[in-house]
């Protein structure tokens, strides 16, 4: 399943400013299955 978070970030304008922008990031989960030992059999 795939969310989108939407959020505000003040980024500077370079005229001792900040402007507001609206950011979409996406939450990722990862799973890993980490065998270790004799893997031979």
């Amino acid at each position: 399943m795939t969310v989108f978070h939407k959020h505000y970030q003040f980024v500077p304008d370079g005229q001792n400013g900040r402007k507001k922008v609206l950011k979409h990031h996406v939450d990722v989960s990862v799973g890993i299955n980490l065998v270790y030992g004799d893997t031979t059999k």
